[in-house]
Order: C-alpha cells, then sequence, then structure tokens
C-alpha cells in the first residue's frame, strides 16, 4: 500500500484493526529489507516497515511518549521531542567549560 492509500484503508479496516491492538492479537506485516551502500564499502541493512506498521508505531510512538518523556532527565536529548544532537553537543559544551 502506497502512504496515499493509508486514509482509504483505515477508514475501510480501523475497526479492525483498533480491535486487533486492542486485544493484542495485531500482528505486523513483513518488513521490505533493503541494503544501503555505505562510503566505504559494504552495505548497511535497512528494514522498511509496510505503511500500516508505520502509522501503529507514530500512533504508539505518541502515547508513549506522553507517558514517558517527563520522567527523562533533563539532560537526555536522545529520540526526545524538540531535542537535538547538536542540542546535546551544546549542553556538553556548557557542561565542561563552565
Amino acid at each position: 500500500m502506497k502512504t496515499t492509500e493509508l486514509r482509504t484503508h483505515l477508514a475501510r479496516h480501523g475497526e479492525v484493526l483498533k480491535r486487533r491492538l486492542l486485544e493484542g492479537s495485531y500482528q505486523p506485516g513483513a518488513a521490505r529489507r533493503k541494503d544501503i551502500a555505505k562510503a566505504g564499502g559494504g552495505a548497511r541493512p535497512l528494514s522498511i516497515p509496510v505503511v500500516q506498521d508505520r502509522f501503529v508505531q507514530q500512533m504508539l510512538l505518541g502515547v508513549l511518549q506522553l507517558e514517558f518523556d517527563p520522567g527523562f532527565s533533563a539532560s537526555s536529548h536522545r529520540f526526545r521531542p524538540e531535542r537535538s544532537a547538536h542540542q546535546a553537543v551544546e549542553a556538553a559544551r556548557e557542561t565542561l567549560w563552565v
């Protein structure tokens, strides 16, 4: 399925998806594997989830982030909303050279 088809898919199958998620019977689809060439040679494997699974992942991230993010350390930057690697480096600089 293409991302442009997700809205129509959810209109048709959203209730079934919701039921499976709530009862714990949801099974993700097979991810597509792709090798990405590395600059120094070789390849890095990449796993690409199907559109519906990516939607479910993002939906759960939104719920879990609201639950757990307030308990994280203020100095934690990895995979947090409104934070970046650049901010982490700046915070480290401020800590080291104060």
